[in-house]
């Protein structure tokens, strides 16, 4: 799926799990946002990958030399960005202290859009 910073591609979904693979282009960054139900895995394939958490402020560097993978809970706005470019897996779950919830590909609330920052081509 086409998307503001890149490309999305939905690899596998059931009702707890969902796995994307995604393509940001340089400069790409994600709409500010938050999940209601599910937690968001990133986990970097390759380039680098800025995730951003407003509570408690926080910037996880992702890149495949170091740190390659971060978890943002259910509720918590956070947005990611690519100024080179990167490829990741972003892995939603359902957590078993919520049982009675089944996995909503739609339960996202964004509060900003997604675009390309032309300052970094």
């Amino acid at each position: 799926m086409d998307k503001a910073w890149g490309k999305s591609e939905l690899i596998y979904a059931n009702h707890l799990v969902e796995i994307q693979k995604i393509s940001v282009l340089p400069g790409g960054y994600s709409s500010l946002h938050h999940h209601k139900n599910k937690s968001n895995i990133f986990t970097i394939i390759s380039g680098s990958l800025d995730v951003y958490v407003t509570s408690p402020n926080v910037k996880y560097e992702l890149s495949e030399g170091a740190l390659k993978c971060c978890e943002i809970e259910p509720g918590v706005n956070h947005r990611f960005y690519s100024r080179d470019g990167a490829e990741a897996y972003e892995i939603y779950v359902i957590k078993q202290s919520q049982p009675s919830v089944l996995l909503d590909l739609n339960d996202i609330i964004r509060l900003t859009v997604g675009g390309i920052d032309n300052q970094t081509k």
